[in-house]
């Protein structure tokens, strides 16, 4: 899903794209944080929007800072359990910088992650396309140990 929305990125950087779909001001990162981190129920748009956040060049590391230190990862980790799960803003936020990946241990993220693993291993019986939602929780689990 997410590889679609840097492909979004790449080309409006470019200039390809003559019409953009959001408008979304990604330089004021501390207002989209607050606004996801204050939802009770985040949607797929939410998650592009912090995503995108996070990717963008001028504000990468701030936005991941502020996402941080404003409880960020407790949010992802709740989020584990709800129906629309994070897995790649997870794994996106996580990867570069070890204070986060031991923030994501401490918030019970890994416990998280194998109760979904097997979850879904329970619902694999009668539908397989929840797989795909176990691939991506061992991709977390392998990134934190790397």
């Amino acid at each position: 899903m997410f590889e679609k929305i840097i492909d979004e990125i790449e080309k409006e950087m470019k200039g390809v794209v003559k019409e953009k779909v959001d408008v979304v001001d990604y330089s004021d990162y501390k207002k989209l944080i607050d606004e996801f981190l204050t939802k009770e129920e985040c949607t797929e748009s939410d998650y592009t929007t912090i995503f995108k956040t996070f990717l963008m060049k001028e504000t990468t590391q701030s936005a991941k800072i502020y996402f941080h230190e404003n409880g960020g990862t407790k949010k992802l980790t709740k989020l584990l359990s709800t129906s629309t799960k994070p897995f790649d803003l997870i794994m996106l936020f996580i990867r570069d910088s070890f204070i986060y990946q031991e923030e994501f241990i401490k918030a019970d993220g890994v416990n998280i992650l194998l109760s979904e693993i097997s979850l879904s291993f329970e619902k694999g019986k009668e539908d397989s396309s929840v797989y795909d939602d176990v691939e991506e929780c061992f991709e977390i689990l392998i990134s934190l140990t790397e």
